[in-house]
């Protein structure tokens, strides 16, 4: 898969499936093994638990992506997550993608005072 494609997964994955709330379509850009790391979180139901409860915790959250880079089958990308558009955390996230499926994802954050 291109440099670009896999950018492309991830943007998807971030501003489309994510800021849309499309629970449904995680399986769309995530491999049936994603893991996220960070939580030590496995599966795409696992995932979809995660994120419905977010998403009902907090219904106005959204994220904004400020950059993006990627070298083979790695995309590094940093964000600015906000309630009701205003923003709370900086977030730094490192995908790991085959097939054109998003397999490993790790991140760290800070809160923005």
């Amino acid at each position: 898969m291109s440099v670009e494609k896999n950018k492309e997964v991830v943007r998807c994955w971030n501003e489309d499936i994510l800021n849309g709330r499309q629970i449904e379509a995680f399986a769309e850009v995530l491999d049936e093994n994603y893991t996220l790391h960070t939580l030590n979180m496995h599966g795409i139901e696992e995932t979809k638990r995660h994120f419905a409860d977010l998403f009902s915790r907090y219904p106005n959250w959204s994220l904004i992506i400020e950059d993006m880079v990627a070298e083979g089958d790695s995309v590094a990308v940093r964000m600015t997550y906000t309630d009701n558009k205003i923003a709370f955390m900086e977030v730094m996230s490192f995908y790991r993608l085959t097939a054109g499926k998003i397999v490993d994802d790790w991140y760290c954050s800070r809160d923005i005072k």
